[in-house]
Order: structure tokens, then sequence, then C-alpha cells
């Protein structure tokens, strides 16, 4: 079967055989084997990746994520069975080897881990990309999302482990269509994220230009796509001082965090970082 070293397993139950099912890749032909661990019968070769398989992560019952040295991602569906989407990591630059990917209870949310410091978080239903941001100094080696989704944890080769806040970005990204349609103190929102440096003075003057409040919604939001996960928790703040009902009504919350040794907002992100000794 593999002709190289093995770099990752994982398991999922057959939802035909009933049994389980060994899923195991890495060096070598960078293919992804499939093994039916009742039967002790190999079931397929994925071939597709040009470089190293570094990680691997199952959800759904049928679905897998392998990510690679060839930095991309692939989605893999079994009932087909071939890739179904593959996802660069080179958004940014030259993109990196991914060392790690986990996806969320949902099967919304892809989390990447890259050798370059980074994570990425991937919007699977929607197909494009939420975030890039780099809570780490070194090679991002394991991700995991809370039961929730509501944080991610990683670890790295930087010997710290970081827990990030995704709740406020992820109510802006969710309601993005809500936000559109039924935001009326855009300009409020803008003028207090302007102040606070958030967005720059042009993109400031083009939401003024904007006739409608949908208009100017849809310039902010470039804003906040832009600056990423920090302008966004920016915006969540704002928007709950300056339109509490409709904050309450999309589901907006106030989160208390409690115990953390030290808190941060690195890249735009709130973390709490653990130093292993």
């Amino acid at each position: 079967m593999h002709d190289g070293t093995i770099r990752d397993l994982a398991f999922m139950e057959g939802p035909e055989s009933g049994g389980a099912i060994l899923i195991s890749a890495g060096a070598g032909d960078c293919n992804i084997y499939t093994t039916d661990c009742q039967r002790g019968q190999g079931l397929h070769a994925l071939s597709g990746h040009t470089g190293h398989i570094l990680s691997l992560y199952t959800w759904g019952g049928w679905m897998i994520a392998s990510g690679s040295q060839d930095k991309t991602v692939r989605f893999w569906d079994l009932r087909v069975p071939s890739c179904v989407r593959v996802v660069g990591t080179a958004f940014h630059g030259a993109g990196s080897p991914v060392a790690s990917v986990a996806v969320d209870p949902s099967g919304r949310l892809l989390a990447t881990g890259q050798e370059d410091s980074s994570c990425m978080l991937y919007d699977i239903r929607g197909g494009r990309m939420v975030q890039t941001y780099r809570p780490h100094s070194s090679d991002v080696r394991s991700v995991r999302f809370s039961p929730g989704a509501h944080y991610l944890l990683t670890g790295s080769y930087d010997t710290k482990v970081i827990v990030t806040d995704l709740q406020e970005a992820q109510f802006v990204d969710g309601n993005y269509a809500a936000l559109i349609q039924r935001v009326t103190s855009v300009m409020a929102i803008a003028d207090e994220l302007k102040n606070k440096k958030m967005i720059h003075d042009e993109i400031y003057s083009e939401i003024r230009a904007e006739q409608t409040n949908q208009g100017k919604m849809r310039k902010l939001f470039d804003a906040l796509n832009a600056g990423g996960n920090i302008v966004k928790t920016h915006f969540y703040y704002a928007l709950k001082n300056h339109e509490p009902h409709l904050f309450t009504d999309l589901g907006g919350k106030t989160l208390m965090v409690s115990g953390a040794e030290r808190m941060d907002y690195v890249d735009g992100m709130q973390e709490d970082e653990l130093q292993l000794k």
C-alpha cells in the first residue's frame, strides 16, 4: 500500500459496512488510502496531492480533508470517491504547507495550521476564505475546534498553545445578508471605526458617498473583510452600541472570559496564550 512515511491516520465509521474505516496518508506516492478494518481490505487509493500529505480529518460519515506540502487542502467524498474541492493557501503571498486541518462540528468551517506560522479559516459551504491570521511564531502543527466551534485551539513548535475566540467574527460573517439589509446607523458605526483607525479615510469616503444604507453597508463590509477579524470584532461591538435591538435579534452577546493567564489581540483575534514548560 504505502511506499513512504505515514504522516497521519484517522478513523471513520463505514456507513455501509457498519465497521471502522482507516484513513492513512503520508509521503511516497502522496495517496490517501482507505481500509475496511472489519474485512481487512483496501478500499480506495485517492490521488491528487503533489506533495507529502501531512494531516487528515474526517467528518460527516463520508468526508475527508487532507493538508499537504503542496500548499493545498483537498476535500474528498468517499461516496464518489474522489476529490471534490481543492483549497489553496496562496491568498496572500506564496502559500505554505498545511501541517494540520480540522472541520468544525457543523461541517461548515475548515481551519488549517500552516508551516509559515499562520492559520486559515475557510467557509466550506460558501466556498470562500474567511480569514487568515498568524497566532504563532513557528509552524502550527495542530488545530482543533471546541465542541461549539466558539474557540479554535492551536499548537506550535514555538512551545505555545493558543485559544482563539471566533465568536465575534463568526457573528459578522454569518449575518452578512441581514446586516446589509437591516443596519441603519451605518455612518455612526463607520465614524466609530474610523476614529479607532480601523478603516482608512478613503474607504470612509466611499461609504459616505453611497446613497443608501445597503450600499454603505456593502462598502463597509469590504473594509471588514480587508481588515480581518480585528475590524470585525470592533464592528461587532459598535453594532451592539448603536443598534442594540438588532444586535440582540441577530444573536449577538457579550462574552466574558475569565481565568486566563494572558489576554491578547494577535493579528486581530482575541487569544489566550498558554506557555508549555
